[in-house]
C-alpha cells in the first residue's frame, strides 16, 4: 500500500491485508522447503517456533560448501518473517545455530549483527576436528 524511510533511514513497508498474507505465506513456503530438503542433507534444519532461532545439524561429512549453503536461505526467510510479523528490524534478531549432530556440541553461532564473520577450509575442518573430540 504504501513505503517511506523513517527517521532511522530505515525502509517501512505498509501491506494490505492480503498482499500481507500472500507475502507470509510466500516466505513460510521457502523456509518450509529448505528444512524439508535438509532432511537428507549433510546439514539438517529446525526453526525456532517464533523464527529467532535456526538450528543447523552438521553431520560428519559435511563440508565448507555446505555450510556455505545452508546460512543462505533458511536464515534469511527466519528474518522476513519476523518482519513481516510487524517487528522492527532490531526486535527481529535471527541467529543460526550450528551444531555437530553426533555429539551435539555447538560449534558456532552467527546472527545478522555478526560483523565480518569469515570461514574457510581449514577453519571448518578444526571446528569438526574439536567437535569430534567433545
Amino acid at each position: 500500500v504504501d513505503a517511506w524511510v523513517n527517521e532511522d533511514k530505515e525502509v517501512v513497508i505498509r501491506y494490505d491485508r492480503e498482499t500481507l498474507e500472500k507475502e507470509y505465506k510466500r516466505t513460510f513456503d521457502i523456509l518450509m522447503k529448505s528444512v524439508k530438503d535438509s532432511e537428507d542433507a549433510k546439514i539438517k534444519k529446525k526453526v525456532s517456533y517464533d523464527y529467532s532461532e535456526l538450528y543447523m545439524y552438521v553431520s560428519d561429512d559435511a563440508d565448507i560448501d555446505d555450510f556455505a549453503v545452508s546460512g543462505m536461505v533458511a536464515p534469511r526467510a527466519c528474518l522476513n518473517l519476523r518482519l513481516l510479523q510487524g517487528l522492527s528490524i532490531e526486535e527481529a534478531t535471527v541467529v543460526a545455530i550450528y551444531i555437530y549432530e553426533p555429539t551435539g556440541k555447538e560449534l558456532f553461532r552467527i546472527d545478522e549483527k555478526t560483523d565480518d564473520f569469515h570461514m574457510n577450509q581449514d577453519d571448518w575442518e578444526k571446528l569438526l576436528e574439536e567437535a569430534r573430540q567433545g
